[in-house]
């Protein structure tokens, strides 16, 4: 369990657990690729962890070694035993000369003296006479027979069955299909009866994001600029005198606290909040959102500039963005997901909140 605690430290482990506490039946199965190193790939996993298929591949790996997940073995891949690649040929050669320059032919046989040569070399259909004995083939059957075989174009050698030899395009190596190593490949499930103990280590859990160390520290405020700050929360629109005054203390002692404030983003801005009711702006809207973390980046600065959206924050989970816009009317809500959200890239809406009343509506925060 220590082992698995140190692992849920990365929080790319943290976005396919939560993936799996949602969709227990989840399963990441193979698909064959040529354009990966390991000859196959888990896409979906891929996308959740926001990774290459290396390393989602290892990452499944791992978690099945810590009985998160369970492997099945779904199918069997034959690897070069010298250098381990996938990407190896069946060369069908010549059992004489071991040349791959053969084709399919026509033979006869001729029945009394033995011959067996190519057909064309018998005369045509109508008139068939042996080249080694020169008599007439009557019925086939019954004096000859007529088959399809293998002729070697470097030797010449007729044959029925090829040699089947491997080889590798990645090292040039021979060999023998049964000198092939076999790889199993894998599909992997959510070990459901693990899920009580993740649970009880979600307190593990990481920030899903990283956040800059200066919005992340604490700043500390003396009873002065507490009192500054509870003076604008009640009315933003209170002088630099008038505030010096129920302070008691200069109006450049308050314009500097102000400005340094606002500088270290204690104070985010002083301005005129708006009731969009009033001003023509009925409808106002949640959106949550379920995007693919590998376009989580790109989908949430695409939305920050979108002047409708008026709240947009990353949340933790499968559905990882809440967003409040704010627009005329109805109407103009499903032209704004119509032509803005739906054409975002790997994202999907789970859910719009339409408002119908704020029962509060307060975003001071009492210090």
């Amino acid at each position: 369990m220590e082992e698995l605690v140190s692992f849920l430290s990365d929080q790319r482990v943290w976005l396919l657990i939560e993936r799996l506490l949602a969709e227990p039946d989840l399963e990441f199965s193979p698909q064959f690729s040529h354009s990966t190193a390991l000859g196959f790939r888990y896409p979906e996993a891929e996308k959740i962890l926001a990774m290459n298929s290396l390393e989602a591949f290892e990452m499944l790996n791992r978690l099945s070694s810590l009985n998160v997940l369970s492997k099945n073995v779904e199918d069997i891949m034959l690897i070069c035993p010298e250098c381990k690649s996938y990407v190896i040929h069946l060369r069908l050669i010549c059992p004489k000369c071991g040349s791959g320059n053969t084709n399919r032919k026509t033979v006869v046989e001729h029945f009394e003296c033995g011959l067996i040569d190519l057909k064309e070399k018998f005369g045509k259909d109508t008139m068939l006479f042996c080249s080694k004995c020169k008599k007439r083939l009557r019925s086939e059957g019954e004096d000859y027979s007529v088959k399809v075989t293998n002729i070697c174009n470097s030797c010449g050698l007729l044959f029925s069955q090829h040699v089947m030899r491997m080889h590798c395009f990645n090292c040039g190596s021979e060999f023998k299909i049964d000198e092939a190593q076999r790889q199993e490949i894998y599909s992997f499930r959510f070990n459901k009866g693990i899920r009580p103990s993740i649970i009880n280590l979600l307190a593990y859990r990481p920030m899903l994001t990283e956040v800059k160390p200066s919005r992340k520290r604490k700043i500390e405020l003396d009873p002065l600029n507490v009192h500054l700050i509870n003076v604008l929360q009640k009315d933003g629109r209170a002088s630099f005198r008038e505030i010096s005054r129920k302070l008691k203390v200069s109006d450049a002692t308050i314009r500097d606290r102000v400005n340094k404030l606002l500088k270290s983003g204690v104070i985010e801005e002083i301005t005129a909040i708006v009731n969009p009711q009033k001003v023509g702006k009925e409808e106002i809207s949640f959106i949550i959102l379920e995007i693919e973390p590998s376009e989580l980046t790109k989908v949430l600065s695409k939305l920050k500039e979108m002047p409708e959206v008026k709240f947009l924050c990353e949340t933790a989970g499968k559905e990882n963005a809440l967003l409040m816009v704010i627009l005329e009317n109805r109407e103009t809500l499903k032209e704004f997901i119509n032509q803005k959200i739906t054409t975002l890239p790997e994202t999907k809406i789970t859910q719009v909140l339409s408002v119908t009343n704020f029962e509060k509506k307060n975003l001071k925060v009492t210090i």
